[in-house]
């Protein structure tokens, strides 16, 4: 299973600085989850056996991207990666 989305933030506020500074930030947040189970077998009857199995729990990769522009014309780019724990 593959589900494939995304996710759109934005924030609008100012600075707790002495001197605070306005700015607006848009974030775009694709994910994907995935999970599977693959399950193979191997068989010749009375001489060999073999059983192979991949169960991947469900986890999630959420990359980001990130545009911050602020009051006084200045522009921050930012990109980062979250991701769950992959158990196999």
């Amino acid at each position: 299973m593959l589900q494939i989305g995304w996710k759109w933030g934005q924030t609008y506020a100012q600075t707790a600085d002495t001197v605070p500074v306005r700015f607006y930030s848009l974030k775009f947040m694709p994910y994907f989850v995935a999970q599977g189970y693959i399950k193979q077998e191997f068989n010749i009857s009375r001489m060999y056996y073999n059983l192979f199995i991949v169960d991947l729990a469900r986890f999630a990769m959420n990359p980001f991207l990130t545009i911050t522009m602020n009051g006084n014309g200045f522009v921050c780019y930012g990109i980062g990666y979250d991701n769950d724990l992959i158990n196999m």
